[in-house]
């Protein structure tokens, strides 16, 4: 039973070193003195690896015979039994294992992360079409306010069941917060499983849906980590892509992070209740925005005074409205 925890090293050890993307392939020279049934590891590591980033991945083992060596002569044989006795000349007790011993990952295969993601990504969006699901990809930094914002307006979008795919490097907060308005959320941790990536992926979505209502909603919000670069790079399945850009951050943004807006639908920009208090151009904002993204539609919120939340949840509503199933 050891082949287990030997094929949980291995998917650690392959996922800390595909840096987010799919591995298709892992090699393994795996020494005869380990004692390892081959058919019991890769049965394993096929269960361990399910929904990480090695689920699917062919396991390669290339055998390493055992070998003797004579620390006296140096002289080295390969062995079936230990029998620690140089057959050259006749030293005992003066032998070390030469090979045989081995349990390493000699190599591995990834493929692509963007040509891999969109597939992955296609292949949601299938199965979410074939489900009736609109799916939003909701980004911004960390901090912006997406989860006050979903606050504002989940449990209250006239004609749209709604659910929320949460995602986080590690925690449970902002779902917690969503989930006491009794909608339905599901957890999404990028850290145990998937390195720790600082935005979510096609492959990572598809890991949990399993674990989504998809028969009992309309339209799935899905809130990506916090990170202004790579969620833009990443498609998911989504319909549609919103931004959120706080006041808090600056009016030069869209310049700085021009994919992020060019990548969205919608641009909300959050926060201007402080507006008073900080020194932040919001027409400024807007020529930026419109310098990356031309005619891109925005619409000015605050979560707190409630500012624009009508114009915002009108806006899910179009976008969750019901749609039939593909079959």
């Amino acid at each position: 039973m050891h082949e287990l925890s030997l094929s949980g090293a291995i998917v650690n050890t392959a996922v800390k070193h595909a840096q987010g993307r799919p591995v298709s392939l892992v090699s393994l020279r795996v020494g005869a003195l380990r004692q390892v049934v081959p058919d019991t590891l890769d049965f394993y590591f096929g269960f361990v690896s399910k929904g990480t980033l090695c689920e699917g991945a062919r396991l390669e083992q290339e055998l390493v015979p055992a070998r003797l060596r004579c620390a006296r002569c140096e002289c080295e044989w390969e062995i079936g039994m230990p029998i620690f006795m140089c057959p050259d000349c006749g030293g005992a007790g003066q032998v070390e294992v030469a090979s045989g011993n081995e349990f390493e990952v000699e190599s591995m295969e990834v493929e692509e992360a963007l040509d891999a993601n969109n597939t992955i990504a296609q292949a949601n969006r299938a199965d979410f079409d074939s489900a009736g699901v609109r799916v939003v990809n909701f980004m911004s930094a960390p901090g912006a306010g997406k989860t006050s914002l979903l606050e504002r307006v989940v449990s209250d979008l006239p004609g749209v069941r709604v659910g929320v795919l949460e995602g986080d490097v590690q925690g449970s907060m902002d779902a917690d917060r969503l989930a006491s308005l009794h909608v339905p959320v599901t957890q999404l941790n990028t850290d145990p499983g998937f390195g720790g990536e600082c935005h979510l992926d096609a492959n990572m979505v598809r890991s949990a849906l399993p674990d989504l209502p998809l028969d009992d909603i309309d339209l799935l919000v899905i809130e990506n980590v916090g990170n202004l670069v790579c969620p833009a790079e990443f498609k998911v399945g989504e319909d549609a892509r919103i931004m959120v850009s706080a006041v808090t951050e600056g009016e030069e943004k869209p310049l700085k992070y021009p994919l992020m807006f060019r990548a969205c639908e919608l641009v909300l920009i959050n926060k201007v209740d402080l507006l008073p208090y900080l020194d932040f151009d919001l027409d400024k904002f807007i020529y930026n925005l419109e310098a990356v993204h031309p005619g891109v539609e925005r619409i000015v919120v605050s979560a707190k005074t409630g500012e624009g939340i009508d114009a915002w949840r009108d806006w899910l509503v179009g976008v969750g409205a019901p749609v039939e199933a593909t079959a």
